[in-house]
């Protein structure tokens, strides 16, 4: 019975936790969350001895139960949540016997904390809202709340080698720990200056605990003799009593910001003083013990204010040889929360290390080192390791929790050879079977997966598109846009038409405007999606097109180089496309200087001083319509739609003759729409790179090419499309075969300068 309701509990305690945080700061409020939160306790309580398979579920509902602590419950109230620590003992007792971890610090940490407050990824799922880092500001300190990295490491605080290496985890305060008020008032006014280092810290010890229900930081000045004292002492203490003191600080983290003073100067003296040991020689710090301190600047939201700790990674990773498989995954752990390498760190060796540690490494602890890659930028240069991972992720995907799935997703999509596009193909058929057995928050990532190589899977897209609907109250904004990319690049029929119209209607909704505020890029890219999809919705266009909203997003000094080129496409697509339009558009000097920021190289110029290789298509096209028509004043190269990466080729043709090129069509960048001089029927050449077409299913072009051609008609351009494929491995004879082919039917060819044998 306890087990079939344990799911119950917790839903419940995680909205008891939103009430207690956001409901208004009353007395009766906080009784009622407090009377139903023991009610819980109590039934949990009495059959926890009953549950022994569902070691996850107790410890992801002990984690519940440590967010409820009386420090994240304002303080306005008389009612106390200090009864419910033998509740939650009983709890977390029964987590850590069936898990078997043991405590490193026994005489100082009671329970086993590290265990107490890190919940199982399956327990986290089902309650975390996204995995993105969250940082809020209530009543003047941070509050963390759950992320990615704390999900990842669940996962390492369960690899039984790693038990030496890791952090207890600070949780709740003893009864017994507890100082009176008079006591505490003693000791604020204690001269500490002539006191011994061991009482120092004891009475740092107790003051903490005495603040853990406190709202008040180190920066108050009553703490200024304890905490001045304390930085003169650290250079004495052993390295036991310095994890000691970071151990204590983590009841602080969450109240003071990096720079405040006291907490400031405590760990920047602890940083100065172990760089000092580091630095030593003579492996002063064994492995573990360096792993271990990493871990306590890890749990302190520090490791990249520490130098410690980058000094102590980069010394890690450049002999990454040394360390055993679940070292290296605790190390790269490490570099997710950095979000990048040393520049010094020899990244091609740490890349070497996974490839010989990949099969001893589970699936899971796969995904945090490819989390690691992915959220420091960097690329395999061995290009059988995304191979592996894929043919991992298409083996053990069933296996797999959101987050596992999310690292592989991640990184699968940021990096893989085409050569291989087959196992891609196969992980997207995996991903459309599992989909349904996992939260919304692998959906983004499953929708773009295959988009950087190209690999079109009609049915993932309509297995993303129905979960998303289904979940449309879960997602953000930025999933959203995600969602619609795929749709958008590969021109997709959508089963669910309504999707448009929900997307819309989201992101024009009360709710979602803090989302817009935050994330304005992501509504200018939605919005130019929906227009590549032919879908102009007036009020999005208008939000993104209004000049208060792009100086709040961007800056008041608007440019190229800070605006997305996605703005200039949605101004010139209105123009062209939705001239019904009434709203506000981009002031023409802006849309000026878009226009020559985007669009001013010509085919056959260096970039960066290198020849573009892509170049070498316009540049044979337009050699051969040169010939063909007669001399260069019959053809002319230019951006008429300068939102669009390559510019076209013109030409006029009446009464089946070219025609010269009119003074009025001779500007290389056209800096409005720019309707064809009426001397005749004019066409563009269009040129359709590989990049056009999706490469896994013959005769499939890209949306926003479909765009371009659909713009080009509205403007009175007739397109005619050249691609690379036909084109670039033919002979110079079967090249002239296919261009006069493609405009024999408008053209009398017994006018022009070039004939062709059939």
């Amino acid at each position: 019975m306890f087990t079939k309701h344990l799911n119950h509990y917790q839903k419940f305690l995680s909205r008891s936790r939103a009430d207690a945080l956001f409901s208004p700061k009353n007395s009766i409020t906080q009784s009622r969350i407090t009377c139903q939160i023991h009610q819980c306790f109590d039934s949990l309580a009495t059959n926890i001895r009953s549950v022994s398979t569902n070691t996850w579920a107790v410890q992801g509902l002990s984690c519940h139960c440590i967010k409820l602590t009386p420090r994240r419950i304002p303080t306005t109230s008389n009612v106390s949540l200090r009864t419910d620590s033998d509740r939650l003992r009983k709890l977390t007792t029964h987590s850590n016997l069936c898990t078997g971890v043991s405590t490193k610090f026994d005489p100082f940490v009671k329970n086993n904390l590290n265990q107490l407050s890190i919940p199982t990824v399956r327990s986290f799922s089902s309650s975390c809202h996204n995995f993105s880092t969250a940082v809020e500001h209530k009543t003047g300190y941070k509050v963390y709340h759950e992320t990615e990295n704390k999900l990842l490491y669940a996962m390492v605080s369960r690899i039984p080698e790693l038990k030496d290496s890791l952090a207890p985890v600070f949780t709740y305060v003893e009864e017994e720990d507890l100082i009176t008020d008079s006591e505490f008032e003693k000791l604020t006014k204690t001269d500490f200056s002539n006191a011994d280092k061991s009482d120092i810290l004891e009475s740092f010890k107790k003051i903490t605990y005495y603040m853990y229900e406190k709202e008040d930081n180190l920066t108050h000045p009553s703490f200024d003799n304890i905490c001045q004292a304390l930085v003169s002492s650290i250079k004495d203490l052993s390295d036991d009593d310095i994890c000691k003191l970071m151990y204590l600080l983590q009841i602080w983290s969450p109240k003071c910001y990096r720079k405040d003073r006291n907490y400031f100067d405590i760990f920047a003296e602890i940083d100065k003083i172990q760089i000092e040991r580091l630095s030593q020689g003579n492996n002063y710090y064994s492995l573990d013990q360096l792993l271990l301190l990493i871990d306590f600047w890890s749990h302190l939201n520090l490791l990249r204010s520490s130098n410690f700790c980058k000094l102590g990674l980069r010394k890690l990773l450049n002999k990454s040889h040394q360390l055993n498989a679940k070292q290296f995954v605790q190390v790269m752990f490490y570099h997710c929360r950095n979000r990048t390498f040393h520049p010094l760190v020899n990244t091609y060796e740490v890349e070497l290390t996974f490839e010989k540690r990949y099969d001893q490494l589970t699936p899971q602890e796969i995904a945090i080192v490819l989390l690691a890659f992915f959220k420091s930028e960097k690329q395999f240069n061995n290009k059988n390791i995304p191979v592996k991972v894929g043919k991992t992720f298409i083996k053990h995907a069933q296996e797999l929790d959101s987050i596992s799935i999310n690292g592989f997703l991640k990184s699968l999509k940021f990096y893989f050879p085409f050569a291989h596009w087959n196992i891609m193909h196969q992980v997207c058929d995996k991903l459309c079977q599992i989909l349904d057995n996992h939260s919304h928050q692998v959906l983004a990532n499953a929708a773009t997966v295959s988009t950087k190589i190209d690999v079109y899977h009609a049915d993932l897209i309509n297995k993303v598109v129905e979960k998303a609907i289904e979940n449309k109250d879960l997602l953000r904004i930025k999933d959203f846009e995600k969602v619609l990319f795929p749709v958008m690049i590969y021109n997709h029929k959508l089963k669910q038409p309504e999707l448009v119209d929900i997307v819309t209607e989201e992101f024009l909704s009360d709710k979602r405007q803090p989302e817009v505020a935050q994330y304005p890029k992501t509504i200018i890219s939605l919005v130019h999606h929906l227009i590549m999809l032919n879908s102009f919705n007036h009020k999005l266009i208008a939000m993104c097109m209004d000049l208060e909203f792009l100086h709040e997003s961007f800056g008041k000094k608007l440019s190229g180089y800070n605006l997305p080129k996605e703005l200039l496409a949605i101004d010139f697509s209105v123009a062209i496309e939705a001239p019904e339009y009434t709203g506000p558009r981009l002031p023409e000097n802006l849309r000026h200087i878009l226009c020559k920021h985007y669009a001013w190289r010509k085919p056959g110029e260096l970039f960066h001083n290198q020849v573009v290789k892509s170049d070498e298509l316009g540049i044979s096209i337009m050699s051969k319509l040169t010939q063909l028509l007669g001399g260069k004043e019959y053809v002319h190269l230019a951006y008429v739609l300068p939102h669009f990466i390559r510019p076209d080729i013109l030409f006029c043709v009446k009464d089946g003759k070219p025609v010269p090129i009119p003074v009025g069509m001779t500007d290389f960048v056209y800096m409005n729409p720019h309707p064809p001089v009426p001397t005749g029927k004019w066409y563009a050449i269009v040129l359709m790179s590989f990049s056009h077409q999706v490469k896994n299913t013959e005769n499939h072009y890209k949306g926003n090419f479909m765009c371009k051609t659909r713009q080009l008609k509205k403007l009175g351009y007739e397109p005619i499309v050249v691609s690379a494929f036909e084109w670039t491995d033919e002979t110079e004879q079967v090249r002239d075969k296919i261009l006069r082919d493609k405009i024999l039917g408008f053209l009398n060819t017994e006018n022009t300068a070039v004939s062709v044998e059939g």
